[in-house]
Order: structure tokens, then C-alpha cells, then sequence
């Protein structure tokens, strides 16, 4: 009998420990569980940081697609200075003033996310940005801009801004061997023009290329001018010689539309002697080490690394 009324003693007290737990008033309420839930959602995506869109698509053949370029404006203090698109870098410490980097192949359809590591100068501002142009237009899209006012932060720092894009890639090419052989003798009409010393010569063959950036990327245009200039100038040198050119290990590489000229081994595809170059110390020579081509308006033309 003892026995029997222990064990309901016990059922009774498990029992009441069970109706303790479901007190209703001991419970967290749904909106309480909900708030909770959004919290730590919004943590998780606090530290994933900010979403990214998706690649972007490929154009259609005969589309008119914008290019986008990366400009920064004003200056940092002498420390680390990094600016990155999409967790990219694009400008790591140096940069040439006056000609902003091509960035479309970096962007996302959709989210983006400009990062900048930098320490303020004491006298001017910071000012970066990203501008969407379409050829042959005077105004352009500012997809996202930076500011910094000088020594607003006299420590380094790093600041992220989202901002939306819908870029486009180029589609690629499709190279035929009709196409390969064309841009091989187009590298041997660059070297032999180089062999002959015709600055006017090499400067026309980069033409095309020139006048066709000149539409999107002034910029870069220009300092291809002049970079073009100063090879077409030292070209004739008569001390330089170029040294014989082999076809043999030179390889064709599409990427997009541009396609690249190089030698399987890594060595440039044709060089020249060294010599002194003038109003310069130390000794120059011709070096291409990767040579770029691209068809504009149905013909092969050497180009340069302008990015699209």
C-alpha cells in the first residue's frame, strides 16, 4: 500500500512540474520569437556585408552597351590607400592622375558595393566615384560617389557604399582561323614597320583604336596618343635594332572582344636592342610583350589596353 501511494505522489508532483513549463505567462509571446528571429537575420547580414547582384548578361551582337569607369578626385594623406569594386581592387596606393579605370567587367547586375581604405590629407578633400557613359555622349550617369572632406578622418578608415548597376558584358568573339591569320599579319606588318623606323607608319596603325576610345574614354585615348608618340618617336632611333622575329610559339587568345598576341613561354613577342633614349638616364628598348588586336568596322586593328 506504501508503495502504491508513493508512486502517485510522484505522478502528481511530474504532473504539476509539467503545467509549471506550459504557464503561459513563463512563455515568450510569437511577437516576441518574431523580433528575436528579424534581429538575428539582420546580424547575419550585417556581417555577410551587403548583398551583390547577379553576373551580368551577355549584350547582343549589334548592342549599344555602356562602359563604366572608376574616377577618383582630391587626395589621401602618405598612407595605404586602397579603393575596391566588389571586393576588387582598382587602385591600390598609386594611381595616374586623370585617367579612371575601367570597371565594367566588375560590376554585378544589380547590388555593388564600393569599398575605400584610406587616411584623410590635411588640406583636401577625397572624392571618388562611378560614372556609366555611352559613346559620343557629353554627360554621363554617376552611379555612386565618396566624399571625404580633408582631415575628416586623420586616422585610417575604411568605408563600404551600396549602389545599384546594370552592366553588360561584351559578347565574345568567335575567332576563326580566316581571323587568326589576319591578326598574325598584322603583327608582322607592327614589327616590320618598327624594322623600317616609320614613326608615321606605327602611329597609323593604332589609329582606329585610338579614334574609336576617343568616344567612351577620352581619357585613355589621350594618354594612348601620347604613349604612341613617344614609341613612334623612339622607334627611329638609329641606333635601335629590332631582333628577328619567329612566328613559331606565338599564340592567339580571345578574351571578349579583344584578343591577345603572346608567346606560349612568356617572353615578349618581339624585342629590340637596348639603347640610351634621349633626355632619359639609363638604356630603353622596344618590347612587345603582349601585343592587342580588335576588329573595328570589319578589320583587324592592333589596339591597347583600354579594357574593353
Amino acid at each position: 500500500m506504501r508503495q502504491r501511494i508513493t508512486r502517485v505522489v510522484m505522478i502528481t508532483l511530474a504532473l504539476s512540474a509539467v503545467c509549471v513549463a506550459q504557464d503561459p505567462t513563463a512563455q515568450d509571446s510569437l511577437g516576441d520569437i518574431a523580433r528575436r528571429e528579424r534581429a538575428r537575420k539582420e546580424a547575419a547580414r550585417a556581417a555577410a556585408g551587403p548583398e551583390l547582384g547577379t553576373p551580368p548578361p551577355v549584350a547582343t551582337e549589334s548592342e549599344i552597351i555602356p562602359a563604366h569607369f572608376l574616377r577618383v578626385e582630391g587626395d589621401v594623406a602618405a598612407a595605404d590607400f586602397l579603393v575596391l569594386v566588389n571586393g576588387q581592387p582598382v587602385v591600390r596606393n598609386k594611381r595616374i592622375p586623370d585617367l579612371p579605370p575601367y570597371v565594367s567587367t566588375l560590376l554585378r547586375d544589380g547590388g555593388n558595393v564600393l569599398g575605400v581604405q584610406f587616411t584623410s590629407a590635411a588640406d583636401k578633400p577625397l572624392d571618388i566615384s562611378i560614372e556609366e557613359r555611352f559613346p559620343n555622349q557629353k554627360t554621363h550617369a554617376l552611379l555612386v560617389r565618396f566624399h571625404a572632406n580633408a582631415n575628416q578622418f586623420p586616422t585610417p578608415v575604411t568605408r563600404q557604399v551600396s549602389f545599384t548597376a546594370h552592366p553588360k558584358l561584351l559578347p565574345p568573339i568567335q575567332l576563326t582561323e580566316a581571323d587568326k591569320q589576319a591578326i598574325l599579319k598584322l603583327v608582322q606588318l607592327f614589327y616590320d614597320t618598327l624594322v623600317r623606323k616609320d614613326g608615321a607608319a606605327v602611329l597609323a596603325l593604332f589609329a582606329p583604336a585610338l579614334e574609336e576610345a576617343r568616344a567612351v574614354y577620352p581619357e585613355g585615348a589621350e594618354f594612348g596618343q601620347n604613349a604612341m608618340n613617344n614609341l613612334a618617336s623612339f622607334s627611329t632611333n638609329p641606333e635601335i635594332v629590332m631582333v628577328p622575329y619567329e612566328a613559331n610559339g606565338v599564340e592567339v587568345v580571345p578574351n571578349r572582344r579583344v584578343v591577345s598576341v603572346r608567346r606560349t613561354d612568356g617572353t615578349p613577342v618581339f624585342t629590340s636592342n637596348e639603347v640610351a633614349a634621349a633626355g632619359a638616364t639609363g638604356a630603353s628598348r622596344v618590347s612587345a610583350d603582349v601585343i592587342l588586336a580588335k576588329k573595328i568596322k570589319g578589320q583587324w586593328r592592333l589596339t591597347l589596353p583600354f579594357g574593353f
